[in-house]
């Protein structure tokens, strides 16, 4: 594997920034450019602000032995004036995913993997040592954290052919630890001693370590776009759990309170998603306490645009820091979500999380493979990979100054809405977070689809009726304050794709969000929960709006979803009739359906 058998360092002060640059859309991001680099990029900041890297050079050759690469590592300052590189290894094979941990001992630890074996690197004395941990099988990714006594604990997928009546599974994650006579590694078990198997070609993992040393774990399933979480360190007996997320991308964090954060992207729609959890693990409702928001969404629509450029930061206020790739137009975004909500004054009223979402970079195609940590400060510093230009990115964004206009979500795929004129809505936030009002003069929607329409509007913009309104135009936004407005979409035509985008003038620039959807079913009208809406007496009860819901997200999206809320429309009106009729048997019926409710609404966003 190795070319040297000792390590080769080279250390370079970028004291000339000719490649730095800050091509920022949004402005107040400092980009530079760190170092050439390739293939992936991990970030961590330490207690004196100072930003630790480790990535994978440019293959340099091809030689009879294999393709050349190395493992590198860079360490720079608050300013990023100065950078200090270092090559940890060569490699003989190419390098595919990389992570990083800081101890409290100061030593810098890595886990990487290269060809097919995964391998541990640690800089004890300054001096780079790398160790196998696993010599062959290693597919996809692998993640990396420390205990209290900064021992590593890694995750990683491993092949392991595993056939059923109905599919060929071709891999499991794995749990590794450096105990005092090595690396020892096992199998993920259920409780049940029945390993968890991966079925999909990228999977993503994370581990985080709990301050009571106590060991979490995420991936993708292999049978559900879910992550499983599991509770106890010990592989051979943990439990799972379904936050009722995507399973794309995932990253996972514990703060110094024990709360658990993840971050996600839908490997089919390019969701990006974020969710918390605040009790106690091991409670019997611990499962379903996740709180979960689709914030943005960046269009894309196969798993390699976006499966693989996600990074998740909170602060100690528990706000959620995202940086993630942008399929749409290859950038490098970040989203902002605030921890604090607001009550909404539509009807039915919603609860409100402020959030926007910004682009960091968009020269090139910037952003595959991202990461993202916080200073002391909490401020938000971000690390990338700039495909165009083969190098390494790293930066910083600065306080706002004056009016400032942010939105989110930049992006949004509503997938499948009812032919017009039902409308599918979407709530938009407009942020200022600047020191001076904002004041937004227009807002236009307008229908960018290639197919020929029917002449109706496909989108719309509803200022005036949304949670927050941000009233009739101009309007103004005070600093540090949000508003909302809606986006509606209303297909003329079945089964057509429909692209559109909204144009947001303000006196601070503008501001265009994408859109696209698609035309489904018929002509129904807006509820058809006929059972529930029956038993309670209106469509707008919390727990109708909930079936509603979980019908819209999880049901009509598959034609077998599909195909079952056909049967139930077809079946369920001569029930809704009699149930409308009879006091006792509505009382009744709601008494089985709140506690389904209950559970559905677990499996939700709660920003929908």
């Amino acid at each position: 594997m190795f070319i040297e058998s000792r390590m080769r360092i080279v250390s370079v002060l970028l004291t000339s920034f000719i490649l730095a640059c800050s091509s920022v859309s949004f402005g107040d991001w400092d980009i530079y450019t760190v170092d050439e680099g390739d293939t992936a990029v991990s970030m961590e900041m330490d207690s004196s602000n100072t930003t630790h890297l480790c990535y994978f050079g440019p293959v340099e050759e091809s030689t009879p032995l294999g393709t050349v690469a190395t493992l590198r590592y860079a360490r720079g300052g608050e300013e990023y004036g100065t950078w200090t590189t270092e090559v940890i290894t060569s490699l003989s094979e190419e390098g595919s995913w990389c992570d990083i941990a800081l101890g409290t001992d100061g030593i810098v630890r890595i886990v990487f993997i290269a060809g097919d074996t995964l391998y541990y690197a640690h800089n004890t004395s300054g001096t780079w040592s790398t160790e196998t941990i696993v010599a062959s099988d290693i597919m996809w990714r692998c993640a990396i954290d420390l205990d209290s006594s900064n021992t590593p604990h890694v995750i990683f997928s491993r092949f392991q052919e595993h056939v059923t009546t109905f599919v060929q599974y071709m891999g499991s994650p794995f749990y590794a630890t450096r105990g005092a006579t090595g690396w020892e590694e096992d199998v993920l078990n259920w409780g049940i001693g029945e390993a968890e198997y991966l079925i999909d070609s990228a999977q993503w993992l994370d581990i985080a370590v709990r301050y009571d040393d106590t060991i979490y774990m995420t991936w993708k399933s292999a049978w559900v776009t879910m992550f499983m979480f599991p509770l106890s360190h010990d592989p051979d007996s943990f439990g799972g759990a379904q936050p009722g997320m995507y399973g794309g991308a995932n990253r996972l964090e514990i703060d110094a309170s024990g709360n658990f954060y993840i971050a996600s992207t839908d490997p089919t729609a390019g969701t990006v998603s974020f969710g918390q959890n605040t009790s106690t693990p091991g409670d019997s409702s611990w499962y379903f306490n996740w709180r979960t928001w689709d914030l943005d969404n960046n269009l894309a629509g196969t798993y390699e645009e976006t499966g693989h450029h996600l990074g998740m930061a909170v602060d100690g206020d528990g706000n959620g820091h995202l940086a993630y790739y942008d399929a749409n137009g290859d950038n490098a975004n970040y989203l902002w979500l605030s921890s604090t909500s607001v009550a909404g004054s539509g009807f039915p009223p919603q609860t409100l999380w402020q959030q926007f979402t910004e682009v960091i970079e968009s020269a090139g195609d910037v952003g595959q493979s991202i990461d993202i940590a916080l200073d002391s400060s909490g401020d938000p510093h971000v690390a990338f990979l700039d495909s165009t230009n083969g190098s390494v990115r790293c930066g910083k964004r600065y306080d706002f100054t004056g009016s400032q206009l942010r939105v989110s979500p930049m992006g949004w795929n509503y997938e499948y809405g009812y032919l017009y004129p039902n409308t599918e809505d979407k709530e938009v936030y407009i942020s200022n977070p600047g020191t001076e009002n904002l004041v937004i003069t227009s807002i236009t929607a307008t229908d960018t689809s290639s197919a020929a329409t029917t002449g109706q509007p496909i989108w719309s913009v509803d200022t005036t009726g949304s949670q927050r309104p941000l009233g009739s135009l101009p309007a103004t936004v005070s600093p540090g304050n949000f508003a909302t407005f809606v986006v509606s979409f209303s297909p003329d035509v079945f089964g057509t794709r429909k692209t559109g985008q909204v144009e947001i003038e303000s006196n601070w620039g503008s501001v265009t969000i994408y859109l696209k959807g698609m035309g489904m079913g018929g002509d129904p009208p807006p509820d058809h929960c006929f059972i529930a809406t029956a038993a309670y007496g209106s469509k707008y009860a919390d727990d109708v709006v909930t079936f509603r819901r979980f019908r819209d997200r999880y049901l009509m999206p598959s034609q077998l979803g599909q195909e079952l809320v056909k049967l139930y429309y077809k079946l369920s009106p001569p029930l809704a009739t009699a149930i409308a009729k009879d006091d006792r048997l509505r009382q009744q019926v709601r008494g089985y359906l709140h506690p389904i409710a209950r559970g559905v609404a677990y499996l939700l966003p709660a920003d929908e």
